[in-house]
C-alpha cells in the first residue's frame, strides 16, 4: 500500500498559502466562509452547516525558477473525507518536476494515488505511478515506472496485484526499447480462485526479443466437488517461434456413483492433434462413454 508523501502535500499548500497572504475579517471567519487572494495566489475555505467543509490552495513563487504548488481537501459529514496536492518545478536550465498525490476514504473503504514526473535538461526523465485501494472485502495496488534516457531509449516496470474474498489475482512485467536491440518484454500474470468447493488457477507468461521472437506458455488448473460428483483437471500450452503451437490437457470427472470419465487431449507441430476418452464405472471396469 502507498502513502501520500507529507513532503509534497504539506510543500504544495505552503506554497500556496506563500503566494495569497491576505488579511481575513473576523466577520469572514465567523461565517464559516474564507477567500483570499494575493498576488501570486489564492485561497478558499467554507464549512456547511452540517459538519462538512472544503478548503482550497494555488499560487506560485520564483526562486532560482518557478514553482507552483496547489491543494485541495473535502470532508463530509458522516467521516469521509478527500484531498489532492501537487508541486511544479520548472528549472532555469528546462529541468522539469512535479510531485502529486490524491487520496479518498469513505465509509467503504480508502484509496490514494501518487505521481512523480521528472524531467532532467538533456530530455532525460523519469515518471513513477503508484496507487492503491482498500474496501471490506479486498484491495488492489499498482505501480509503474517509465524511464527514458536522452538518447529515445525506454524502459518500463509495473506491477499490479488484487484480493478478494474469492481469491487473488497478480501481474507485472519488465520491458524495454532501444535503437540497437529494439523492443524486449517480459510478462507474467497469475490467477488464484477459492471457493466453497474448489479451486482454480492459471498462470501465464509472454516474452519478446529479437533473438527468440515471441514466446508464450499458459497453465491452468482446478477441481471442485459437490453433491453430484467432482471435477478436476489441468492444462498446458506453448509457443516459441521454432516449435510453433504446443497444447496438453486432461481432466477427470467422477459421478455420485463413482464412475469416472477421464479426458486428455494434445497437439504440437511435429505430431499433429491428439484425443481419447476413458470411461470406468464405480467398480473401476472400462465401459462405454455414450451411456
Amino acid at each position: 500500500m502507498i502513502s501520500i508523501k507529507n513532503s509534497v502535500l504539506g510543500f504544495g499548500v505552503a506554497i500556496a498559502l506563500s503566494g495569497a497572504l491576505t488579511a481575513v475579517t473576523l466577520a469572514e471567519a465567523q461565517s464559516g466562509r474564507v477567500k483570499a487572494r494575493g498576488e501570486k495566489g489564492s485561497v478558499a475555505a467554507a464549512k456547511g452547516p452540517n459538519g462538512g467543509g472544503f478548503g482550497r490552495a494555488a499560487g506560485c513563487t520564483q526562486n532560482g525558477g518557478v514553482q507552483c504548488g496547489s491543494g485541495l481537501g473535502v470532508s463530509g459529514v458522516n467521516g469521509n473525507y478527500a484531498g489532492r496536492a501537487g508541486v511544479s518545478q520548472y528549472g532555469q536550465d528546462g529541468s522539469f518536476n512535479r510531485d502529486a498525490g490524491a487520496y479518498a476514504v469513505t465509509q467503504y473503504g480508502q484509496s490514494g494515488r501518487s505521481v512523480s514526473t521528472l524531467r532532467d535538461p538533456n530530455g532525460a526523465g523519469q515518471r513513477s505511478v503508484d496507487g492503491f485501494a482498500t474496501t471490506q472485502n479486498g484491495l488492489a495496488e499498482r505501480n509503474s515506472l517509465l524511464t527514458v534516457d536522452e538518447n529515445g531509449n525506454a524502459a518500463r516496470s509495473g506491477s499490479a496485484f488484487a484480493q478478494g474474498a474469492f481469491g487473488s489475482a497478480s501481474t507485472g512485467g519488465v520491458g524495454s526499447y532501444s535503437q540497437e536491440s529494439g523492443l524486449d518484454f517480459n510478462r507474467g500474470g497469475q490467477l488464484d480462485v477459492v471457493v466453497d468447493r474448489g479451486e482454480a488457477n492459471a498462470e501465464r507468461n509472454r516474452s519478446y526479443n529479437q533473438d527468440t521472437g515471441y514466446m508464450m506458455d499458459y497453465a491452468a488448473g482446478g477441481s471442485f466437488a459437490g453433491e453430484n460428483g467432482s471435477i478436476q483437471g489441468g492444462a498446458n500450452s506453448s509457443y516459441t517461434r521454432d516449435d510453433g503451437y504446443a497444447y496438453d490437457g486432461a481432466m477427470t470427472a467422477t459421478n455420485a456413483q463413482g464412475g469416472t470419465v477421464d479426458a486428455n487431449a494434445s497437439y504440437n507441430a511435429q505430431d499433429g492433434r491428439d484425443a481419447n476418452v476413458t470411461c470406468t464405472n464405480a467398480q473401476g471396469e472400462i465401459v462405454s462413454c455414450k451411456n
